[in-house]
């Protein structure tokens, strides 16, 4: 596919900001200072966007159009080495980086003007890229090596899906990497979880009581608690007697409409208690019409 070729008919644009703010969008981001927050610290699963269309202005570098954007923002927590893979369900993709910046505010008022290039850029048929800050990234001319990045430094990538259709963006952290991403200013995903707090061991199915974001994942601890990681349902039967176990839930992104992407833990304790058949002492003869107490404990 030549670069002409794509200049013509490219069809959507996405764009990510790695930063530290206090602007949070419940929605698409469709322009920098509405962007959603966003960090490495997971991998994330989000929907491309298919409306809207991207300001003239910015120097896009390497990428040859730019419509239906999406923002997103991150920071960098701890200074390194810093890989991104990214991936496209429906087509190719590609990107832009720039950067650093030291706030949204200035990262965003100098792309718009157009007062500064892309560090780093990728364009071509590929549906996989890499983004590497401390280390190679992009392709082509828009190859580059930045410098590690430093704590508090903000870092602005455009995503492009040039099928243009509906699908979704992968987008993770490589494990060679060094720097960290401040997570905790992704919105968080409101969400709580509760069981009874002690399950008898007879029992085979206790569904999770939940409100909030759903999609989310559930993992329990110490070993021993049979429970399904989707649903949140526990087996009491299939389970260890014993406990407590804490059983988390964890959110790292929710795709509805509007998509929000979130992160969040919420976490319940409970006991497997083992099955008794009680017994009571026998009662003596007792006269009609005479009162009597049946025993309220067993023995």
């Amino acid at each position: 596919m030549s670069y002409s070729y794509k200049i013509n008919l490219k069809t959507i644009f996405v764009l990510l900001i790695f930063s530290i703010t206090t602007f949070f969008s419940y929605t698409q981001g469709t322009t920098c200072m509405t962007s959603n927050p966003f960090c490495t610290g997971t991998a994330y699963n989000f929907p491309n966007s298919t409306a809207g269309a991207a300001p003239g202005g910015p120097n896009y570098g390497c990428l040859g159009s730019q419509p239906k954007p999406i923002w997103y923002y991150m920071e960098i927590s701890t200074g390194g080495t810093l890989g991104i893979n990214i991936s496209q369900t429906s087509g190719d993709i590609d990107f832009a980086l720039w950067g650093p910046f030291s706030s949204l505010n200035a990262g965003c008022t100098a792309i718009m003007g157009g007062g500064v290039a892309p560090l780093q850029c990728s364009y071509s048929s590929s549906s996989t890229e890499f983004i590497g800050i401390g280390m190679g990234g992009g392709t082509g001319s828009g190859s580059s090596t930045p410098p590690n990045a430093a704590a508090g430094q903000f870092y602005i990538v455009l995503l492009t899906n040039y099928h243009g259709g509906a699908g979704n963006i992968s987008f993770n952290q490589t494990g060679t990497s060094t720097a960290t991403t401040n997570c905790s200013i992704v919105v968080p995903c409101p969400s709580t979880i509760s069981y009874p707090v002690n399950l008898c061991s007879s029992l085979t199915n206790q569904n999770v009581v939940r409100t909030g974001i759903t999609g989310g994942t559930y993992t329990s601890t110490p070993p021993g608690l049979s429970i399904n990681s989707t649903t949140g349902a526990i087996n009491p039967s299939a389970s260890t007697v014993g406990g407590p176990y804490t059983v988390t839930y964890t959110v790292t992104q929710n795709n509805a409409s509007p998509p929000v992407l979130c992160t969040g833990k919420s976490s319940a304790i409970l006991n497997i208690v083992a099955a008794t058949v009680p017994t009571f002492n026998a009662q003596p003869t007792i006269c009609a019409g005479t009162a009597f107490t049946l025993p309220t404990s067993s023995t």
